[in-house]
């Protein structure tokens, strides 16, 4: 993408956060509102984060992120999970501090509030083989970010860092969708397409008395188009799902004012860029017997396709892939009492025309155990998840490091 330049410092950072926005949080924000509650079950749950990588990581290793942590509060509800109609409601609230060092010093920024507020309708027809899906983002978070906020949604957005909530506010948006399921033999094969309609918003403002820059973003809409086929082989379940997400162009402005003691001066800059295609295939195979129960295997692969940085013209090494393996299941269980494990690998290849940290390579190996007892009207779920690994920002050597994330979640009946 190009940006005109622009002259006082503040602009500066500006123009470091349209790169931000275009390769982080635009990137990333998916995960900050997927669906954390099984099906059908109201979920409060809270959350701790911390990564930390062995030595200083970013553009510049002498004041590049040193640690991030969060606590999040994701909750979810859904109503009428056993009508024809359901709705679905899902939110967030997290408080996020990234460590950097600046010339040998630490220094701390932080990043707190409400996430957005994503809600779905759902109706079923036909003994649940056709529905329609109506939904909508609701800004409920918090947008116009300072220059250390946005220091901290450049890190949280980072695939490396796997934050719990990546993103806190990307405007509205408006969904629809259609599915429809039909049997194939002992197996049945469901298609799907959705569009998302996305409106504009303001993602940062940063003034320090002598210039402001405010920033302005029109993000493309998406259509997608999904398929799954399941059924059974043997005694093992299998459920193979794929999805293809296609962008719209995004349109990016910032404005600066300048203010001196005898004018007031302005510069514009703006970009447009189309995120490239992502192609997702999943697959989930749980094993059948007593000895296999609530055994599961989990594998996918994700490609993104290469940016567009104008009409036509493909910003070279910008697409990237994320390779992802898993296997958990039950060890031991007594009543409604039981324990359970999990191990994944994951890699993401990054995006080597980004040199930020949102762009960073990573490879690593995930640990997981939870610990399930009863309630009288649900569950409790302690889960602690231990990643190992290594981080590789774009032009820069690959440094190790860790994550720890520590999980309460309530479901009820």
């Amino acid at each position: 993408m190009t940006i005109r330049t622009k002259t006082s410092k503040i602009a500066r950072v500006g123009t470091q956060a349209v790169q931000t926005m275009a390769l982080g949080a635009v990137l990333s924000v998916v995960t900050a509102f997927s669906a954390t509650a099984q099906p059908g079950r109201p979920s409060a749950q809270i959350a701790w984060h911390q990564w930390s990588p062995s030595e200083s990581v970013g553009r510049d290793s002498a004041a590049g992120v040193t640690g991030l942590s969060q606590m999040a509060v994701p909750l979810s509800w859904r109503f009428g999970a056993t009508q024809r109609v359901s709705f679905d409601i899902a939110t967030a609230a997290a408080r996020t501090q990234v460590t950097r060092r600046l010339g040998g010093v630490e220094t701390n920024s932080t990043l707190s509030g409400l996430t957005d507020t994503r809600v779905l309708l759902t109706a079923t027809a036909l003994d649940e083989r056709l529905a329609v899906l109506v939904g909508a983002n609701i800004p409920t978070g918090k947008t116009k970010l300072n220059a250390e906020e946005l220091i901290v949604l450049g890190t949280m957005a980072a695939p490396a860092v796997a934050a719990p909530v990546a993103a806190h506010g990307i405007g509205t948006s408006l969904t629809a969708g259609l599915s429809a399921t039909a049997p194939m033999g002992t197996w049945n094969i469901t298609g799907g397409v959705g569009y998302e309609q996305r409106q504009e918003f303001s993602p940062f403002y940063l003034a320090d008395g002598v210039s402001s820059v405010s920033g302005t973003l029109a993000p493309g809409n998406v259509l997608t188009l999904s398929a799954r086929l399941d059924g059974d082989i043997g005694d093992a379940s299998v459920v193979l799902d794929g999805s293809v997400r296609q962008f719209d162009a995004d349109f990016f402005a910032v404005r600066s004012v300048q203010i001196s003691s005898s004018s007031t001066q302005g510069n514009y800059a703006e970009a447009n860029y189309r995120l490239g295609p992502i192609a997702n295939i999943a697959l989930r195979v749980l094993p059948g017997g007593q000895s296999a129960r609530d055994l599961a295997f989990t594998a996918q692969l994700q490609h993104r396709r290469p940016f567009e940085s104008a009409p036509g013209v493909t910003l070279a090494n910008s697409g990237a892939n994320l390779m992802s393996a898993g296997l958990a299941g039950t060890l031991t269980r007594r009543d409604a009492w039981r324990l359970g494990g999990g191990f994944e690998a994951r890699r993401y290849t990054g995006i080597d025309a980004d040199t930020s940290l949102v762009a960073a390579a990573l490879t690593e190996a995930v640990g997981s155990l939870q610990f399930v007892f009863p309630l009288s009207r649900g569950e409790f779920a302690l889960t602690s998840a231990l990643g190992i690994g290594t981080i590789t920002v774009p032009g820069r050597e690959s440094v190790g490091a860790r994550r720890l994330t520590l999980r309460g979640e309530w479901r009820v009946r």
